[in-house]
């Protein structure tokens, strides 16, 4: 049986912690096992991509990051980017969420123009 890392173990227990979720809630969220979440987050099992996948839904972050951050993938051997993060995020708004967050994400630009132009 593969060990995971701690470091992934260490990112899956603060995310959780951030959502004030426990592993039942995971579990529960990712529809597996309670002990297959518990072997997960303590260490004693690695997850697959399907579990990585589950994680991702869950939590509504890319499956690719998951992926990463638990070892099955490696930012080298994938074209990662920030957008595509950002990309899988919206996706998941609702048409009138999507145009809050262009509409936010137009005011940034437009303040970041102004703060270079005024330097």
């Amino acid at each position: 049986m593969d060990t995971v890392s701690e470091s992934f173990t260490g990112w899956l227990n603060s995310v959780m912690d951030e959502r004030g979720w426990s592993q039942a809630d995971l579990s529960r969220a990712t529809g597996h096992a309670p002990a297959v979440i518990s072997n997960i987050v303590n260490g004693k099992r690695a997850p697959g991509a399907e579990v990585c996948i589950s994680i991702a839904r869950a939590l509504h972050i890319s499956p690719v990051q998951v992926m990463v951050k638990a070892g099955i993938l490696s930012k080298e051997s994938i074209d990662y980017k920030i957008s595509d993060d950002i990309a899988y995020k919206i996706d998941h708004l609702s048409k009138e969420n999507q145009g809050v967050i262009l509409t936010m994400l137009d005011a940034l630009i437009d303040k970041q123009n102004r703060e270079r132009r005024a330097r």
